[in-house]
């Protein structure tokens, strides 16, 4: 079996299909849950992702992860889960790429091949950041070994700067930006497309909108399908009047393909793009143009509730893990309500028969008013304070919220 998952890496790019065939071979001559089958099945998630298949790939890793129960393995369990943490991480699914994260940290960690520690951690880190968990993702990200090569350092300041921008640690965030710069040794290398966003960014959040918007064209330059550049250098030439400039910008965006695009944080950026183009056109009293954005808008805003609905199908039929958190958080609504509920008509039932029994009392009473009128007042007086306690406990459980609010992280 070592020999034949050898032969299929040693062809799985150059002739895929190939591959393909020998791994199959291999998983239908093996127990099923042996470790050179889960090889099989992730070097078959490598192949299948090449190859745009999402479902294959999902199917791959989700068999590859289901050995790990039968066949712990740390090495095997570090690529599995780092592989499950970037397929979400890939897609913006930030909250499933962090769970996957941690399950992947923890392998590596236990694990005697540090090879894939700075992948894992970039992944995990990059994860937190995209969920506004600076200082957890900065805590990550400081992690990553620099021993390996020069493009950990780089890519390790490229997040440090962006961190730092959003702790509006600004003079830290440039310090990052300059030294990565020096590593890649040019502006226009296309590398730097990343970090010299986020110092247009800096430069925006520190007022110098000239340097900002330098910095948002020299990232376009040198990346024109880096979607958050396109859309910083329009929204900034839309906020310095310069309208011309802005409308260049959010036509790339408008002109995305997106016929194939998985990616929820591409679509959404795109949207933002096109709502921005509607009121420019609005502005400039071109409605013909702006009613057609704004339903190319609409469109494209059902293509991302049509992935995002697609991506929890695939989990529902390949039972991705553990119950996921919106199921549970159903549970606790619907067992909350019910709760909720129960507890008022408990609470209804008890004033009426309050009320009731004290009317009886009442009644039994006013059989003697002069014998005893003071204790009829007496009576009357409860029977208001109770009424009056009772509607206010009925008050306060409809003021109350139904259902416990639950956080998205």
């Amino acid at each position: 079996m070592a020999d034949q998952y050898e032969r299929a890496l040693s062809t799985w790019k150059s002739d895929s299909q190939n591959s393909l065939q020998i791994l199959e071979g291999l998983i239908e001559q093996s127990s099923g849950s042996d470790l050179w089958t889960t090889k099989a099945y992730l070097l078959q998630y490598y192949i299948f992702a090449r190859q745009g298949l999402q479902e294959e790939e999902y199917k791959a890793l989700i068999k590859a992860k289901s050995n790990l129960e039968v066949l712990p393995n740390h090495e095997v369990a570090t690529e599995t889960f780092n592989a499950l943490s970037y397929f979400y991480y890939s897609r913006g699914f930030w909250a499933k790429a962090e769970h996957f994260g941690w399950k992947a940290l923890e392998a590596v960690e236990l694990s005697s091949d540090k090879s894939k520690y700075n992948f894992v951690l970039f992944n995990l880190g990059g994860a937190l950041f995209h969920q506004d968990k600076w200082n957890e993702s900065l805590e990550i990200i400081e992690k990553v070994s620099l021993s390996d090569n020069v493009g950990s350092r780089i890519n390790q300041l490229e997040w440090l700067a962006a961190i730092n921008l959003h702790l509006e640690k600004y003079d830290e965030a440039i310090a990052n930006g300059k030294e990565c710069l020096d590593l890649i040794g040019t502006e226009d290398d296309p590398k730097a497309f990343y970090i010299l966003n986020t110092l247009g960014l800096v430069y925006n959040n520190l007022g110098d909108l000239d340097q900002s918007a330098a910095f948002f064209e020299k990232s376009y330059r040198v990346n024109n399908s880096f979607h958050y550049a396109i859309f910083n250098a329009g929204k900034l030439f839309e906020e310095l009047g310069e309208y011309e400039k802005s409308v260049q910008y959010y036509e790339v965006l408008r002109n995305w393909d997106i016929s194939s695009e998985l990616n929820i944080d591409i679509l959404t950026t795109i949207h933002k793009g096109l709502n921005r183009l509607q009121l420019i056109y609005h502005l400039k009293g071109e409605q013909n143009k702006a009613l057609q954005v704004m339903l190319e808008a609409e469109n494209l805003l059902e293509r991302k509730t049509l992935t995002e609905a697609a991506q929890k199908e695939l989990e529902a039929v390949y039972a991705l893990d553990e119950l996921e958190d919106e199921a549970l958080n159903d549970i606790i609504q619907q067992t909350e309500a019910k709760a909720n509920t129960n507890r008022k008509m408990a609470i209804l039932f008890a004033g009426l028969l309050a009320m009731v029994l004290i009317a009886f009392f009442a009644w039994a009473m006013s059989l003697n008013r002069r014998k005893y009128s003071v204790a009829n007042s007496e009576l009357a007086a409860d029977a208001r304070d109770v009424i009056d306690f009772l509607s206010l406990q009925v008050t306060q459980i409809d003021l109350e919220p139904k259902v416990r609010q639950h956080s998205d992280s």
